[in-house]
C-alpha cells in the first residue's frame, strides 16, 4: 500500500518492536468512546465485574481496568437516587448514564467544582456543543456549582444510598481509561454512604 495512516503505522510499530499483549495494545490504542483506533474492541476486552455484595469493597485501578465501563455498570443499576460530587465531568459515556437515569425517574443530583465547570462551559461554547452538565439539567437532573472558587476535588457518587464510589479517578475519558488512578467501590452500611448523600442534600437545598 502506498499510503498508510499514522494510526496504522503506530500499530505496526507496537506489534513489531514493543510486542505488547493484545489486551495491552487494545487498551493503549483506545482513547474513549469512539475516539481511538480499536476503541470499540478495547471496551469489550474486560467484562463488567459481578455486583458487590453487602459490606464488600472492590478497589479498581486504571488503565488495567476500564473504570468507565465499571462506572456505567454501577450507575445503570440505580433505581431511586444518584448523588454525586464531581470535580470533572467530561466523559460522555458516564454523562449518558446519568442522563438516562434521570429520564427513567431516578433522582440525580450533582455538585460541581466551579473552575472545572466554567472551563468545560468555555470549551463547549468554543466548540458550539453542549456540556455534560447542561445535558444533565435538560434530562431533569439537579446540577449545582460551588459558589466559591475554592477547590471541590471530590470524584464520588452514591447509588441508591447503598453503593459508594470514590477515589482519585476523574470522570473524564483519560481519567477513566488511560491514566493510573484508583477507585474503591463499596456496598456498605449507611454509616459509609449517607454522609456524601447528606452533604449533597444540604448543598442543593441551601441557596
Amino acid at each position: 500500500m502506498k499510503y498508510l495512516s499514522v494510526s496504522v503505522l503506530c500499530a505496526a510499530f507496537l506489534l513489531l518492536f514493543l510486542r505488547p499483549s493484545p489486551r495491552t495494545l487494545l487498551r493503549n490504542l483506545g482513547s474513549g468512546r469512539g475516539g481511538g483506533l480499536f476503541s470499540s474492541l478495547a471496551s469489550s476486552v474486560t467484562p463488567s465485574l459481578p455486583p458487590l455484595g453487602e459490606g464488600q469493597v472492590r478497589i479498581l485501578y486504571s488503565p488495567d481496568t476500564d473504570l468507565e465501563r465499571e462506572d456505567r455498570a454501577v450507575l445503570d443499576t440505580a433505581k431511586s437516587t444518584i448523588d454525586a460530587a464531581l470535580y470533572a465531568l467530561t466523559d460522555q459515556y458516564i454523562c449518558d448514564a446519568l442522563a438516562d437515569a434521570a429520564r427513567r425517574g431516578v433522582r440525580v443530583r450533582v455538585y460541581r467544582d466551579r473552575q472545572q465547570y466554567e472551563e468545560e462551559a468555555a470549551r463547549g461554547a468554543h466548540a458550539r456543543r453542549s456540556t455534560c452538565s447542561a445535558e444533565l439539567v435538560a434530562s431533569g437532573a439537579q446540577v449545582k456549582v460551588k459558589a466559591s472558587t475554592e477547590l471541590m476535588h471530590l470524584k464520588s457518587y452514591t447509588v441508591d444510598e447503598s453503593v459508594l464510589r470514590t477515589g482519585s479517578a476523574n470522570i473524564s475519558p483519560i481519567g477513566e481509561k488511560r491514566q493510573t488512578f484508583g477507585k474503591p467501590l463499596r456496598r456498605a452500611a449507611s454509616c459509609c454512604v449517607h454522609p456524601l448523600a447528606l452533604m449533597i442534600s444540604a448543598i442543593l437545598e441551601t441557596s
